[in-house]
């Protein structure tokens, strides 16, 4: 091992050891091959397609891929979720970023100054009472192999403690952005993994998720116009128009529209044993963590939502936008809970093309039935 690396993993274990409270950890990795992408031991891939880099959160955690973040969650009815972020460095942040040089301090000045600028803000946006640095102000790490800087700070967000973990690393002109926040609760218990999240990530060319992971049969009964776009696998059955490819290369089922990727999924979740809770307040988890995705803006269009039915079974319909890195989308969201699971139906489109195939979706969730 390199000297200049070996140096690197000792600051990183007294990092851990600050994290841990003394406690020593030791990671050991084993790999196991799925399709093109190898696996860490105990692992699950949680990155979008197209991202340059591979997240990878612990198989008891879930994947949440689908507002266009690479991340994941422990647990929805308590704040713990993990992102990976890619942040293209603008020119009007060059002109206010220190300029790149190969010494440590720079590499400091440089992530310091995106985290005060773009990430801070954020957090300090989100609460009343102000936050606060917890131990050293500037924590050197690696990400994969990349020098980096970890940052952490702790607030109350409405009535929860709150700890923030930020490790920010310069790469191929941007910067890319670990985010890890967790209540006060679940911080300790969720150390090890965070640590385990961290040391996974890797650098890599862009994901081209394997195709056909899903069957679907093309020649299924379906509603005049439309095609079946699920399987026997799930409770439901969910038809598109014809004319919408569906989506093979994602674990959910979903389709969308080839010339602008607007897009339907569905996105099942099953409480675990001690959460209970209605399909507001599952959309309000829901919520609430796109919204701790640093720079991410979100804004209402129905009022608390609208009570509808879908498939036969009630349901809550919303409307809002949502904005992350930059771009914003449109959002359609139909919550059902059906057979002690919740029932996530999304339409997704940027905002000028939301009109544009209302009237498809329209269909689609009339279409829409569980088996």
């Amino acid at each position: 091992m390199k000297e200049g690396l070996t140096m690197k993993k000792r600051i990183f274990g007294r990092c851990i050891a600050f994290l841990l409270c003394a406690v020593i950890l030791v990671v050991c990795v084993s790999c196991a091959s799925t399709g093109d992408e190898t696996l860490p031991s105990g692992m699950q891939l949680a990155t979008v397609a197209g991202a340059d880099f591979r997240l990878y959160v612990p198989t008891h955690w879930s994947v949440n891929v689908a507002y266009g973040v690479s991340g994941g969650f422990y647990s929805l009815s308590e704040q713990s979720t993990v992102s990976m972020m890619k942040y293209a460095i603008t020119e009007e942040m060059r002109s206010e970023l220190p300029a790149p040089t190969e010494e440590d301090a720079m590499v400091e000045a440089r992530a310091g100054w995106f985290y005060e600028n773009e990430l801070l803000p954020s957090v300090e946006a989100m609460t009343t009472d102000g936050v606060t640095t917890q131990g050293i102000d500037c924590i050197e790490v690696l990400l994969d192999g990349v020098n980096a800087r970890q940052y952490h700070i702790k607030a109350r967000i409405e009535s929860a403690e709150m700890h923030f973990l930020y490790v920010v690393g310069e790469r191929n002109d941007a910067f890319y952005v670990l985010s890890y926040a967790v209540t006060d609760n679940l911080y300790l218990m969720l150390v090890e993994d965070y640590v385990n999240i961290l040391e996974q990530f890797r650098f890599a060319e862009p994901y081209a998720p394997e195709a056909d992971l899903k069957d679907v049969n093309a020649d299924a009964e379906a509603p005049e116009g439309m095609k079946l776009a699920s399987n026997d696998d799930v409770s439901y059955r969910l038809y598109v128009p014809t004319d919408w490819k569906i989506d093979r290369t994602q674990e959910i089922f979903a389709a969308y529209v080839e010339a602008d990727r607007s897009n339907v999924s569905v996105i099942p979740y099953m409480p675990s044993g001690d959460e209970a809770m209605n399909v507001m307040e599952y959309f309000e988890e829901n919520k609430s963590m796109m919204l701790k995705t640093p720079g991410a803006d979100f804004e209402m269009l129905n009022g608390e939502g609208v009570k509808v039915s879908i498939g036969g079974s009630p349901a809550m319909r919303y409307e809002y936008l949502y904005s992350i890195g930059g771009v914003q989308y449109r959002y359609l969201q139909i919550i059902a809970a059906y057979s002690g699971m919740f029932y996530n139906i999304t339409y997704t489109a940027l905002p000028q093309n939301y009109e544009m195939h209302i009237g498809d979706v329209d269909a689609i969730l009339s279409a829409f039935a569980f088996r």
